[in-house]
């Protein structure tokens, strides 16, 4: 451990964190998110992507708080309303994974992996006409999206809508042929 992070450092700091985050050394890109909010407690993107890393290493519990205070900082982050809405659907809180997600979209009407997910949340309760709206807002937003049409395919089968499922499902064949 070297000295400690000074205020004119943070930059610095953030982007070697950053650097590090992205190469996918989350553990020490963790350590640097941590000094820069012993020295700023209340910096965004610390606290968010350092939220991030703990959902990325299945963690969810610990993120949870970590993006809700970045929030607290910034709540007009659709990226954080959407991290946060997957925690809380990893956590099994659905209905609180939703209301993320709808303030993601909120902020970001374009947010196709935000209406995606919202359409993950709404599928694991059943509530599946809901969930295929979701999926259609997400593939008219990002037709290249594999993944919306392989769940829009598996809400169309639980609504008994077998051509329209496997003709999304076969969409999402040719998006991804392996």
């Amino acid at each position: 451990m070297g000295p400690p992070l000074k205020a004119q450092d943070i930059g610095a700091a953030f982007a070697q964190a950053l650097g590090l985050h992205q190469r996918g050394r989350v553990a020490e890109a963790q350590v640097l998110y941590r000094d820069i909010l012993r020295v700023a407690p209340q910096h965004f993107d610390a606290l968010y992507l350092l939220g991030v890393t703990h959902a990325q290493t299945g963690r969810l519990a610990e993120a949870d708080p970590l993006i809700r205070k970045a929030l607290a900082v910034n709540p007009r982050s659709a990226a954080a309303h959407s991290d946060l809405g997957n925690v809380l659907s990893g956590l099994g809180r659905h209905e609180a994974a939703i209301e993320s997600f709808d303030r993601a979209v909120t902020l970001k009407a374009d947010f196709a992996e935000a209406h995606l997910n919202r359409g993950n949340a709404l599928l694991k309760l059943a509530r599946h006409a809901d969930a295929l709206a979701s999926y259609d807002l997400a593939v008219a937003l990002k037709p290249r999206l594999p993944e919306a049409f392989i769940n829009r395919g598996v809400a169309l089968l639980s609504l008994r809508s077998f051509d329209a499922a496997l003709e999304s499902l076969d969409r999402a064949l040719a998006l991804v042929p392996e």
